[in-house]
């Protein structure tokens, strides 16, 4: 079985053997892979960060605010 540095010698001379052209192609597919990964990263992050937010701001016992009217009605008819 190869190693990581195996693996990672074998691509670099692969693509010591491209033609220029595939060489920037392959690049280029790269940088779209890497720029997806950090969008994402920065989505979740901001996700996090606006539950961590919410959670901090939002009353932490919303048990009457999820009862609704119903219970309100309940309580004035007794």
């Amino acid at each position: 079985m190869a190693t990581t540095t195996d693996q990672t010698q074998d691509l670099r001379n692969e693509f010591r053997e491209l033609p220029f052209e595939s060489k920037v192609a392959t690049l280029f597919q790269l940088e779209v892979i890497t720029m997806s990964e950090a969008f994402e990263t920065v989505a979740d992050t901001a996700a996090t960060l606006g539950r961590k937010l919410f959670d901090a701001v939002a009353p932490q016992d919303c048990s009457a605010d999820q009862a609704g009217p119903e219970s309100t009605r309940e309580s004035a008819n007794e």
